[in-house]
């Protein structure tokens, strides 16, 4: 969270997000504006709040609004120790969104772990069933769906495939 804060604020010494910016900015065909879309960003972030799977209100003792959409990226598997933890996180997730909201979910699947410094971490090693399943349990309806076969082969990170889905929540549990 300070992190985020300090890349909110310009601070010197900050992570540079500026790769995904460009991404993003090309995608959108607008690549050489990106420094712009940054910018836009930083001033659509109203609030950074701490997201604690352990309760039942992510947000606890902040309580929001009903989200039209939850973007999630490549967490879900790495908070989650099992695959009960998997879906109860996916429930929660449908929880944050109001009825017709949409939930785009990256996913790293038939994952391992990823090693920062030399400290090993945990990845849920989860496949294409076992989302599909959380994402019903939870209430979703699949929109988009796709599948890529992952391209990064090392000891730092292993994972087989990356999900993309696109789901709307069409009724509460």
């Amino acid at each position: 969270m300070k992190t985020l804060q300090k890349w909110m604020n310009k601070e010197p010494d900050v992570l540079d997000w500026s790769y995904a910016t460009k991404i993003a900015a090309e995608i959108e065909g607008c690549g050489v504006k990106w420094e712009e879309k940054e910018e836009d960003v930083r001033k659509r972030i109203k609030h950074i709040l701490k997201c604690d799977t352990s309760n039942e209100n992510l947000t606890d003792p902040v309580i929001l609004r009903n989200a039209d959409c939850v973007f999630s990226f490549c967490v879900l598997e790495q908070i989650s120790e099992n695959l009960d933890a998997f879906h109860a996180n996916v429930k929660k997730i449908a929880l944050m969104l109001k009825p017709g909201g949409c939930l785009l979910l990256v996913s790293e699947l038939i994952a391992t772990h990823y090693i920062v410094a030399e400290h090993k971490y945990h990845i849920l090693n989860h496949d294409e069933a076992d989302v599909r399943t959380a994402l019903q349990n939870a209430g979703f309806t699949v929109e988009q769906w796709e599948v890529i076969e992952s391209k990064i082969r090392n000891d730092n990170i292993y994972y087989e495939y990356v999900l993309f889905a696109c789901a709307v929540k069409k009724r509460d549990i």
